[in-house]
């Protein structure tokens, strides 16, 4: 698994992790305010914090203290009306308390090989799919539009320039970084440069083209998500909601893209 990758997810479980202690901290304010409320809400909210951080590791990367927690948090929730059931939880939420805190992310085993993750899977799909044809499509008609002469405004050539050099750096990138790239070029169809294409004469066609490729990325892209869930599923013997799925991985894009924008 190449190094951007690897950093990439990373990043995003460590971002849940981070998610997780602020739950537990929010859960352990309403322990102390004796808000029964307030503490079956925070606990849902512990609970799903800590599936979503389930949901893209593998079974042999969960820490103790997640099973744990988890375990304890799904435990309340079916029984929070039951004597001693939020004490059984504040005493499981203590002892977890310093492992969750600590817990620092290693996926490498003995051999560093990569013990799992959303590009391994799309690494076996990429020849299956189209985007390699949809991304030189992409950017064969931009560079139609820049060509073609009748662009004055020097903003829009650059913008339509860093878009076309985006989508060929990405073209063979990490599966985030593909999953970026469409979304940009989709989005890009609705801004003021692109918009005011449709006043330029000799570019109507290729920006007409550039918009129904879109389309077709999007329906691409689509199917890879899809694939990614049922392999996910079957890999690990899950049953995954696919809502939060795409939930979580539309999370860790968004980190993708505004680690884009910032440089």
């Amino acid at each position: 698994m190449n190094k951007e990758s690897y950093n990439l997810f990373v990043r995003a479980v460590e971002e849940k992790h981070r998610e997780c202690i602020s739950s537990f901290n929010e859960l352990m304010k309403e322990f102390s305010s004796f808000n029964q409320k307030g503490v079956e809400k925070a606990n849902e909210d512990l609970h799903k914090k800590v599936q979503d951080l389930k949901l893209i590791l593998a079974k042999a990367d969960y820490p103790n203290w997640l099973e744990r927690i988890g375990s304890g948090t799904k435990y309340y929730i079916n029984n929070s009306t039951i004597n001693n059931s939020s004490h059984e939880l504040l005493n499981i939420l203590t002892s977890q308390k310093t492992d969750l805190n600590s817990h620092k992310w290693n996926f490498y085993s003995a051999d560093s090989d990569y013990v799992y993750s959303f590009e391994g899977i799309y690494n076996k799909y990429r020849a299956e799919n189209e985007l390699g044809e949809l991304f030189d499509k992409l950017t064969n008609e931009l560079e139609s539009i820049i060509k073609s002469g009748e662009i004055d405004s020097m903003m829009a050539l650059k913008s339509l320039e860093e878009l076309m050099q985006l989508l060929k750096d990405n073209k063979n990138g990490s599966y985030f970084s593909v999953l970026a790239s469409s979304e940009f070029a989709s989005k890009f169809t609705g801004n003021l440069v692109w918009k005011g294409l449709a006043e330029v004469p000799g570019v109507k066609q290729f920006k007409e083209a550039f918009e129904e490729t879109c389309q077709e990325m999007n329906i691409e892209v689509g199917k890879l998500k899809d694939h990614v869930s049922k392999e996910i599923n079957k890999r690990f013997d899950l049953k995954v909601n696919r809502k939060r799925l795409n939930k979580v991985q539309s999370e860790v894009l968004e980190n993708v893209m505004e680690d884009a924008s910032n440089n």
